[in-house]
């Protein structure tokens, strides 16, 4: 009980309760501490649960980015992460300022700062974002996840160019190569969703098919649908990506020879934005996925299932329509699908 009243000491929560045996408590662990300064858990504590403590902003993220690295490590983190509601910009403000000072972070800063919606492009973030590091690093994270458009932008190039030397001049698998990428997907996904969007619009209109392609997946693979990860694209970034499915399903489609494999990465971004005005454009690149399976499994045959042409037959890659179609609630769908009843590689299931 002593713990207790010695985090409460520093606090007013409590001073209005009629319990003798609590205003003892309080009493006796006021004078245990003495004039001393009152401990970081208690400050917090009077502000998220005292009166007006949503009008005490600025005094928040000044106590947070004054405990010391002991205190940020201790109980009172869990305050940080019970209570952001209309005190998140305070908090990731008080991190952010920890940040850029090198100073130690707690557990969960970055979902912390992802929620606070603060952003900023700063090379020296960037720069630990883009530096190799051994396992998880919380700093980095947290940079990661106040990266604005300029600075995701520089990650988002990063990623593009990894991509490109995990296999060998023989086409095998560069293991040094493949956890660099994966190191820096990781960082991606951390990245606010309108500064991911932002970037990958910006880079567009330059990209490669395959590029754009691995973008579509970039957004598609970023968790802002996920509750936790403070994240979202917000309403007009899907409908901004509602937009790029289609015009980068029809960029693709237009390409000679088409890849499915390009067609696929749109198809899973339209299920992550669904859109009833995307649904001819499905149908068109289903059409094409299939028309090139039926191919790929007529020359498997006479290969006796082996070669490339059984690599491609084995994954038809039908999932990913079905989940985009399931995706669109809307009556269109069901009209749309109807077609696809009697095709054997589609519409069995």
């Amino acid at each position: 009980e002593d713990a207790l009243f010695d985090k409460l000491a520093g606090t007013t929560i409590l001073d209005d309760v009629p319990v003798d045996v609590i205003q003892l408590g309080l009493s006796a662990a006021r004078q245990r501490q003495g004039p001393q300064k009152a401990s970081a858990y208690s400050r917090l504590y009077s502000i998220f649960f005292g009166k007006n403590g949503d009008q005490r902003g600025g005094e928040l993220s000044e106590i947070i980015f004054e405990m010391t690295d002991e205190e940020i490590g201790g109980d009172a983190v869990s305050l940080l992460h019970s209570r952001p509601g209309p005190l998140s910009l305070p908090i990731g403000q008080g991190l952010l300022r920890r940040l850029l000072s090198g100073r130690e972070l707690p557990s969960g800063a970055d979902d912390l700062l992802a929620e606070s919606g603060v952003t900023i492009d700063n090379d020296e973030l960037v720069r630990m974002v883009l530096e190799d590091s051994e396992g998880r690093n919380r700093n980095v994270d947290a940079a990661a996840s106040v990266l604005g458009a300029e600075g995701a932008g520089r990650l988002v190039d990063a990623v593009l160019e990894a991509s490109k030397h995990v296999r060998g001049a023989d086409g095998k698998w560069d293991k040094v190569a493949g956890e660099k990428l994966r190191q820096l997907e990781a960082r991606l996904r951390r990245v606010p969703g309108p500064s991911l969007l932002a970037a990958v619009r910006l880079r567009a209109h330059r990209a490669s098919d395959n590029e754009l392609a691995e973008m579509a997946g970039m957004l598609s693979g970023h968790p802002h649908r996920d509750p936790r990860s403070q994240r979202p694209f917000g309403a007009d970034g899907l409908n901004m990506i509602r937009q790029l499915v289609i015009e980068w399903g029809e960029r693709l489609l237009s390409a000679r020879p088409v890849n499915r494999h390009h067609l696929g990465k749109v198809a899973e971004l339209a299920e992550r934005a669904p859109d009833p005005a995307s649904l001819p454009l499905l149908a068109k690149m289903l059409d094409e996925n299939l028309s090139q399976l039926r191919k790929y499994r007529e020359q498997a045959g006479k290969d006796q299932w082996q070669g490339s042409a059984a690599d491609e037959a084995r994954w038809p890659m039908t999932e990913l329509y079905q989940q985009a179609f399931v995706a669109i609630e809307d009556a269109r769908t069901t009209e749309v699908l109807k077609h696809y009843l009697d095709n054997e590689e589609f519409g069995e299931d």
